[in-house]
């Protein structure tokens, strides 16, 4: 028999113990049905199973451990509230043993938590927590050599959300070494698809496209569902940004029919908001509303007020492409108070969306702006500083934007090209221009011949050639 369907057998015995089961041996036999269905991603099925034994835990160390798992069930299911609310119970009760392995998970939990939400200096405080709880056990340990794996694994989110690319690049191969030698495909899984995350963010596609491909194939023979979804949100963004729209929407209506199966809300939120940058580009722009609508009030169900920025930018560029420059600027408004309120500096993607509806005759009036740009001289000025701010020096983005460095590198020089060209700077305009064009040679310079046909086919690329050649 096939160790999955072992697996699920085991789950039906245990299943069938549980219902039947009394007292002490109930509310054991419940922590392990809680277990199972939290490693093949059953969430709201292990929230069910948690609640049933809430009240019978024989000590105070049980009702720690019964909170802990609370926490981390709330947290993948993007319930962030009730997550920090039962993970701060945890915290507080095994205070008082700092060397244990479930204060640790709290730990981990909490800076993985604050991690989603874009909250980094708090991830980077509670992921020292976690580390002093290793530190204080013993390398023979059980369980230690996969507590370091997954330090490093949060470690190499936070420092691939601070655009530290290489440095997660590190972290992520010592942690593979570390789950291969354990054997723990599942994890390997996340592992695998961290890396590819952060080849895309530095433009490569094609290894980008390999880790990716392999991560799915891991997360189906593991029956991990939250990572299948995961899996396909950015399998749609990859061949979104190769030119292959119809494979991109496709992953994408995949992982968000998949992520409201399991319940995962913030699933939902990066699936609807790839749906709606494909329709945006499609010049569907009715469609493209509608999923960015969602996007934006799921974020904000959940909490996540990085990704309710991120939304509030693919919305403002929806606008801007379909001529509702009253509407693109409010949503940039919104987006930079909230990212103020966060103590976040704008990311280049939101700049260049303010470059653009600047230069497409928008005032992109924000919460720190003096006055109304009413002058297109104004307005074309402003964008040129925007734009030759991002240019002059490399872009920095994490790992979960859509577009990579390199995409939006071109993305800036083609605008700021255009830009200049309609301010007289003729010389400087053709520069950008060849900039953008060498910057998109090297982008897809290991594409193999089809790939590259697809990708030159691309509206996007096609206007870096087309803009060029009316330059001269």
């Amino acid at each position: 028999m096939p160790e999955n369907q072992n697996s699920e057998a085991g789950a039906d015995a245990l299943e069938v113990m549980f219902a039947s089961s009394q007292g002490s041996a109930r509310f054991e036999l419940g922590l392990q049905l809680a277990d199972r269905l939290i490693s093949k991603s059953d969430y709201a099925a292990a929230l069910s199973a948690i609640e049933e034994i809430q009240g019978l835990a024989p000590d105070e160390g049980r009702a720690a451990l019964l909170s802990q798992k609370l926490g981390r069930v709330n947290l993948r299911l993007s319930r962030y509230d009730q997550a920090y609310h039962h993970l701060g119970q945890a915290l507080s009760k095994l205070g008082a043993n700092p060397d244990c392995l479930e204060l640790f998970m709290v730990y981990h939990d909490l800076a993985w938590m604050f991690y989603r939400q874009g909250q980094l200096s708090k991830a980077r405080s509670y992921l020292e927590g976690a580390e002093l709880v290793v530190d204080l056990r013993s390398d023979r340990e059980p369980g230690i050599e996969a507590a370091r794996a997954d330090l490093l694994h949060v470690s190499a989110l936070i420092e691939a959300a601070s655009a530290n690319h290489d440095m997660a690049l590190n972290l992520l191969e010592d942690e593979r070494q570390i789950r291969r030698r354990l054997g723990d495909r599942a994890r390997l899984a996340a592992v695998y698809n961290k890396i590819s995350g952060v080849h895309q963010a530095k433009g490569d596609m094609v290894r980008a496209l390999r880790f990716q491909e392999q991560t799915l194939e891991m997360a189906r023979d593991c029956g991990d569902r939250f990572r299948e979804a995961v899996s396909y949100k950015n399998l749609g963004e990859i061949h979104h940004s190769l030119g292959e729209t119809d494979k991109a929407g496709e992953f994408f209506r995949r992982s968000l029919e998949l992520s409201g199966e399991i319940g995962n809300r913030l699933g939902l939120a990066f699936a609807r908001a790839g749906l709606g940058r494909l329709h945006t580009s499609r010049g569907e722009y009715a469609l493209a509303e509608e999923h960015l609508l969602a996007a934006l009030e799921v974020s904000r169900q959940v909490k996540s007020r990085e990704r309710e920025s991120s939304v509030m930018a693919d919305l403002a560029e929806l606008y801007c492409e379909w001529g509702k420059q009253d509407l693109a600027d409010k949503q940039l408004a919104a987006a930079e108070v909230l990212n103020n309120e966060r103590d976040q500096f704008l990311s280049a993607r939101h700049q260049i969306v303010v470059a653009k509806v600047l230069s497409r005759g928008g005032k992109a009036q924000t919460a720190s702006s003096a006055a109304c740009l009413s002058s297109s001289a104004q307005a074309l000025s402003q964008a040129r500083i925007i734009l030759e701010g991002i240019v002059s020096q490399p872009v920095m983005i994490d790992d979960e934007e859509s577009l990579s460095c390199t995409e939006l590198e071109i993305e800036a020089n083609l605008m700021l090209s255009q830009v200049l060209a309609r301010l007289g700077f003729r010389g400087r305009a053709q520069a950008a221009a060849a900039k953008a064009q060498a910057l998109t040679a090297a982008f897809s310079y290991n594409f193999d011949a089809r790939a590259k046909e697809v990708y030159f086919a691309k509206p996007e690329v096609k206007r870096v050639f087309d803009w060029q050649k009316e330059l001269g």
